[in-house]
């Protein structure tokens, strides 16, 4: 039995469906589930292999979504579906000194009518502490920023959050980490 996980993106929202998919041959049941899943909600624009074995499917509106959420079984196999909600999530940086004496509990609770679903404080050493900053890490439950957060009677400018790259510490290369290094050499990170 192995798991086939199909993806579903459409408009402003991401929804994730994992249809679980009982398997009982190989590759003719790749087609087979695939011409079952175009006729069930019509063909997607994308259609992406992921590595776990799950399939990315790009929906074309809320209605092909909806298709996706009511399959139940595909090429006379079972299916179950289960939204991941962390596709449909956005994250973005604000400012503001004022926030400093809050703790990022509070602040959620404040923000959450406007969609934000986490809020976590940047932080940096000095002299060996870990001390908050004023610039805070705000998670959106859609794919779209607002232009501004309106926070009480504040209103902080928006500033798409781009989250620092994997680095590896053995070979100084990015996109992968030092359990996963391959190279035999250690690189110091002054000497690259």
């Amino acid at each position: 039995m192995n798991d086939r996980c199909f993806d579903c993106i459409h408009g402003t929202l991401i929804m994730a469906e994992q249809l679980v998919v009982s398997m009982n041959s190989g590759t003719t049941m790749l087609f087979k589930v695939h011409c079952y899943l175009v006729k069930a909600c019509g063909s997607p624009p994308k259609v992406v292999p992921q590595a776990n074995g799950s399939l990315l499917v790009e929906a074309r509106d809320a209605d092909q979504s909806a298709h996706i959420h009511a399959i139940k079984c595909l090429a006379s196999c079972d299916v179950t579906t289960i939204s991941d909600c962390t596709l449909n999530q956005t994250r973005c940086v604000v400012f503001s000194k004022e926030f400093l004496r809050y703790s990022e509990e509070d602040l959620l609770d404040g923000l959450k009518d406007q969609g934000v679903v986490k809020v976590k404080r940047i932080k940096k050493k000095v002299n060996g502490i870990l001390t908050g900053t004023q610039s805070l890490i705000v998670t959106f439950d859609w794919l779209t920023l607002p232009d501004i957060l309106e926070a009480a009677y504040y209103c902080l400018r928006v500033k798409t959050y781009v989250p620092r790259p994997r680095q590896c510490l053995h070979c100084q290369r990015f996109e992968h980490v030092t359990r996963s290094c391959r190279r035999n050499s250690k690189v110091s990170h002054r000497c690259e």
